[in-house]
C-alpha cells in the first residue's frame, strides 16, 4: 500500500458503520484532526493512508519505559486505552486508568480478544508482547495472498478470510460448525472479510455508546452526521430521554437529526437506526423514524419554523402533534403581546413556559418579530391538523377551504380605529374565551365591539363560527386577533405612547 494513497470509506451496514465510528474514535486519540476526513456532502470518509502508517510506526512515548509494551505504536495503546475506558469502565474520563499500564493492557486483551467466550473468540492468544505482530501495517494492508472478494468493502484488494466468531462472537457464525445459513451452510458459499474491513471490525465495541443499562448506536446513511449524532448521545445523556419506554424512538435524537437534514436529504433522515444493545450483546432492538413522526419530520417547511423560532420544547410539541399545546402557546404569545404593547414604558416579564418554547426574544421593540412569529406557529398548526387528518375522505378540499379562509380573515378591512381600539380593550379577556372554547361568547363580544361603533360584522369572521371549522375554530379566531393587534401597533395612538 503505498503511502500517498487515501482509502475511500462509505456507508453501509450498522455493524459495519459502527467499526468505522470505532476507528475514527481511535485515530482521534492519536491527534489526527478527524472532523478534517469527512466529506459531510456525500457522507463519506477519505483517509489518507499516511495517517494509518504513522500510528503504526510511532512509538507510544508514554508506556516505552515498560519492557513487555516497548514494541507498542500509537495505534496499539491508544486501542488499548479506548477499549479499557469504555469497556472495561464504562467512562471516558482518562484519569481513571491505573498506572500500570501493562496491567491495563493485559486485562483489556483478556476481557477482549482472548478465549471462547470473549467479544472476538481467540483472535489473539499469545503473550502481550507479541500483540504489535499481530496488528501491524503491512498485516492490514495484506495484498500479496490469497485475494477475494470482501463481503464488507465490496472490494477486491486484500487477503480474504472466512467470517467467523473470530471476528465477533455474538455477530457471526462459526467457520467450523455453522459457517452460514444458506446455501448448504457450507464455507464454500459464507461471506469472506478483507484484512482492512477485518482490523476495521476491531473497533467496533468501540463505536457503540455504552449507557448504564444499555448499548446504544444511531446509524445514518451518512458518516459525519453518524460520527455527530454518536458523539452527542454520549455526551448529553438527556438525548435518550425515554429509557422508560424502549419501543419508542427519543424525540431528542430527532431534534438532533433536524440539524443535519440538509446533508442527509428528504430520502436518507427516512433510514435513520437507532440500535439499542441489552444483556451484553445478546438482544438487539432496531428502531426506525416512526411513520407519524416521520410525515412532519420531513416537511421541510415546519422544520425551518422550528429550527428558526423553537427550542426542544417546541419540537417536542409539533413532532408529537401537540394541538393543545401549540393551541396554547399561540394564545401565550397574543396574551403576552398584548400585555408589552398596552404597558410599551414597562418591561413585562415574559412568562417561564413561554420561555421554554421560543428560542427568540420577543418585546415591544421587535414587532416585526411577533408577527412574524405568530404566523408561523398558526402556519404549524394548521399543517398539523391537515397530517392528523390526511386519511379523511376530502381532507384536501377542507384544506384549501380554510387556507382560503385563513387569508381572508388576515384582510379583513380594519378602517375604524374604533372598532380596533374596542377588540383591544377587552382582549385579554377574549383570549381566555378563546382558550376555553367558550364559541358562543366570544361571538357575542366580537360582534358587540363591532354593533357598537355601527360597523357591520364581517362575513369571513362569522364564518369561523360555522360547524364545518370546528377543528380550526381556534387559531382562525386567534389569527384575527393577530390581524387587530398588527392594526392597532401601526395606529397613530400606538405611535405616540412609545
Amino acid at each position: 500500500m503505498n503511502n500517498t494513497e487515501t482509502i475511500t470509506l462509505y456507508p453501509s451496514n450498522w455493524v459495519y458503520n459502527a467499526s468505522v465510528i470505532g476507528f475514527i474514535r481511535v485515530l482521534s486519540k492519536c491527534g489526527t484532526k478527524v472532523e478534517e476526513l469527512f466529506n459531510k456532502q456525500h457522507g463519506i470518509i477519505s483517509i489518507p493512508v499516511k495517517h494509518i502508517y504513522e500510528i503504526f510506526n510511532t512509538p507510544a512515548d508514554e508506556i516505552q519505559k515498560y519492557t513487555k509494551l516497548q514494541e507498542f505504536k500509537k495505534w496499539h495503546w491508544k486501542y488499548i486505552e479506548e477499549s479499557y475506558l469504555r469497556i472495561i469502565k464504562n467512562t471516558r474520563d482518562e484519569l481513571t486508568i491505573p498506572e500500570d499500564k501493562v496491567e491495563v493492557c493485559e486485562s483489556v486483551i483478556r476481557r477482549i480478544l482472548k478465549g471462547r467466550n470473549n467479544f472476538y473468540r481467540n483472535y489473539f492468544q499469545d503473550n502481550i508482547e507479541k500483540f504489535p505482530t499481530l496488528l501491524s501495517f503491512t498485516k492490514i494492508f495484506d495484498s500479496e495472498s490469497k485475494k477475494g472478494y470482501c463481503n464488507f468493502c465490496f472490494q477486491n484488494i486484500y487477503r480474504v478470510n472466512d467470517i467467523s466468531t473470530r471476528y465477533s462472537l455474538l455477530l457471526f457464525p462459526s467457520a467450523r460448525t455453522f459457517p452460514n445459513s444458506f446455501w448448504g451452510n457450507t464455507n464454500q458459499n459464507g461471506m469472506k472479510i478483507c484484512t482492512f474491513c477485518e482490523f476495521l471490525i476491531l473497533h467496533f465495541y468501540l463505536g457503540i455508546s455504552r449507557q448504564k443499562n444499555e448499548n446504544l448506536f444511531i446509524n445514518t446513511p451518512n458518516f459525519f452526521v453518524t460520527y455527530k449524532l454518536n458523539e452527542l448521545i454520549e455526551t448529553d445523556i438527556t438525548l435518550m430521554d425515554n429509557k422508560n419506554y424502549p419501543g419508542v424512538f427519543p424525540t431528542r435524537v430527532l431534534y438532533e437529526v433536524v440539524k443535519y437534514k440538509s446533508l442527509l436529504g428528504y430520502w436518507s433522515m427516512s433510514n435513520i437506526q437507532l440500535i439499542r444493545i441489552y444483556k451484553n450483546y445478546e438482544d438487539v432492538n432496531y428502531l426506525d423514524i416512526p411513520r407519524d413522526k416521520s410525515v412532519v419530520l420531513f416537511d421541510y417547511e415546519i422544520m425551518d419554523i422550528v429550527k428558526r423560532i423553537g427550542t426542544f420544547k417546541f419540537f417536542e410539541a409539533v413532532i408529537n402533534m401537540n394541538l393543545k399545546q401549540i393551541e396554547k402557546l399561540c394564545y401565550l404569545i397574543l396574551r403576552y403581546t398584548f400585555k408589552i404593547f398596552e404597558n410599551s414604558h414597562k418591561a413585562e416579564e415574559i412568562d417561564d413556559e413561554l420561555k421554554e418554547y421560543l428560542a427568540i426574544k420577543i418585546s415591544n421593540t421587535n414587532r416585526k418579530v411577533i408577527f412574524e412569529v405568530i404566523e408561523d406557529i398558526i402556519t404549524i398548526y394548521l399543517k398539523l391538523i391537515n397530517i392528523s387528518h390526511g386519511g379523511k375522505t376530502g381532507m384536501s378540499q377542507q384544506s384549501k377551504k380554510v387556507d382560503y379562509l385563513m387569508e381572508s380573515i388576515l384582510k379583513i378591512p380594519m378602517d375604524n380605529p374604533a372598532v380596533i381600539e374596542s377588540i383591544r380593550n377587552i382582549s385579554l379577556r377574549l383570549l381566555e374565551q378563546i382558550r376555553m372554547g367558550k364559541k358562543e361568547n366570544i361571538y357575542y363580544m366580537l360582534l358587540r365591539c363591532y354593533i357598537t361603533n355601527q360597523e357591520k360584522f364581517p362575513e369571513k369572521l362569522a364564518e369561523i363560527f360555522k360547524n364545518e371549522y370546528e377543528d380550526y375554530f381556534k387559531v382562525l379566531v386567534l389569527s384575527f386577533l393577530s390581524r387587530v393587534l398588527n392594526c392597532w401597533v401601526e395606529s397613530t395612538k400606538y405611535k405616540s405612547r412609545i
